[in-house]
């Protein structure tokens, strides 16, 4: 298993509009990307 680990650095007054932009966009693209892979390997 692959992980991958990125690390942003931000002025604390962008944490909260990087953190819903993280869970809105970023995360559910990642776990589709992932999946996609996964379901391609196992064929």
């Amino acid at each position: 298993m692959f992980y991958r680990r990125k690390i942003y650095q931000m002025d604390s007054e962008e944490y909260e509009v990087f953190n819903e932009f993280f869970h809105e966009y970023l995360l559910p693209n990642q776990t589709r990307q992932y999946l996609t892979v996964n379901t391609n390997l196992g064929s």
